[in-house]
């Protein structure tokens, strides 16, 4: 929060800088307002290294949180994970995925979406209130303009998240189904099954690279909209600021026509009041992948598995030889499956033989 709040800040100095260009050219034009260009300069640097020194250390705050929260969540996986017994429908390459480059994509969502959505809600309303003390006409330009930008992406993100869960869910589909050829390379071999196995794994490759070109397709499609629409704003604040310095337009204000410090000071500010709402819009497809990869987590921790015998930390090692006694052991399998398996009383140095009809496994 700390951070999200230094990223905020940062963003509200630009309101300074606007006025310091402002000041300086309406003293070009011979204005009411008038800076000297040593102190318009001086002011816009000094405020400048302001907003990078801010920015710089929101960025290392949001970057610690992220990787704290990242490594938490990938130690609880494996930590459980290895006291959980192991059921064959598992898939180790689905998991090692997970816990791999899936939950590093939590990554953006933590440093650029979550303090782009608070500065899409205090920035521009910010902007806004000072446009609109200086001409309503102007305000009410990007009343207008800016809430196309989180309507549209509203619309836009629901297909983004649909091509972001269909996007995880291929990428751990072929992460388990590469570490299974892996471990069968020998029987791929002796099976001469090679071209085969290569087959399947390049048109599962090929329904991978469609995954990932809907989910780019979509993200430069919702960028041109976002780029249009902030177009669009920023020219309209610039037609009515120059016919209104022309005299052409002459409503608009609060009594008085718009002043040269005025216009130039809302054309500096409208980009700026777009400004967050395209960097929280950009941001929208980091939340949409860090959904899917939150839904397969929250579905992870819903499984209902047994967990293996013992505490896992070091036991003493045995004294003497040890036998191997079973009694009463069974394994339940998904779908009400249960196999029962014979009461055992191995002792040491005894050869045993398990036999039974092909294909029981």
């Amino acid at each position: 929060m700390l951070a999200s709040a230094l990223v905020v800040g940062a963003n509200l100095l630009v309101v300074g800088q606007a006025a310091a260009i402002a000041g300086l050219i309406s003293g070009w034009l011979g204005g009411d307002i008038v800076l000297t260009a040593p102190l318009a300069a001086g002011l816009f640097v000094l405020l400048g290294l302001a907003r990078a020194g801010l920015g710089y250390l929101a960025e290392g705050l949001l970057f610690e949180h992220s990787e704290g929260v990242i490594a938490g969540l990938r130690t609880h996986l494996v930590r459980a994970q290895a006291r959980r017994a192991w059921r064959g429908d598992q898939g180790s390459g689905a998991l090692a995925s997970l816990a791999g480059e899936k939950l590093d994509l939590l990554g953006p969502y933590l440093t650029r979406y979550e303090p782009a959505q608070l500065r899409a809600f205090t920035v521009p309303l910010i902007i806004l209130v000072i446009t609109f003390s200086n001409s309503w006409a102007a305000g009410l330009i990007l009343l207008v303009a800016g809430p196309l930008i989180p309507v549209f992406m509203a619309l836009v993100g629901l297909a983004a998240r649909d091509a972001s869960v269909k996007h995880m869910s291929e990428l751990g589909t072929i992460s388990g189904v590469l570490g299974e050829y892996l471990s069968a390379l020998v029987d791929i071999r002796v099976l001469n099954a090679g071209e085969a196995v290569v087959g399947g794994f390049a048109a599962r490759t090929d329904s991978l690279r469609k995954r990932v070109m809907a989910v780019l397709r979509i993200a430069f499609l919702s960028s041109t909209v976002l780029e249009l629409f902030s177009a669009i704003g920023v020219a309209m604040m610039a037609v009515y600021v120059g016919f209104s310095l022309l005299g052409i337009i002459t409503f608009g204000t609060y009594g008085a026509p718009v002043s040269p410090f005025a216009g130039i000071f809302l054309l500096v500010l409208a980009p700026e009041f777009f400004q967050p709402l395209r960097d929280h819009s950009a941001a929208w497809h980091d939340k949409a992948s860090a959904d899917a990869v939150a839904d397969e987590y929250v579905t992870w921790q819903g499984e209902v598995g047994p967990d293996i015998l013992g505490q896992g930390g070091d036991a003493p090692a045995p004294e003497g030889k040890a036998n191997i006694a079973t009694n009463g052991l069974a394994i339940e399998l998904p779908g009400g499956h249960r196999i029962a398996y014979p009461d055992l009383d191995i002792k040491p140095g005894t050869t045993i033989a398990i036999t039974g009809p092909s294909g029981v496994g």
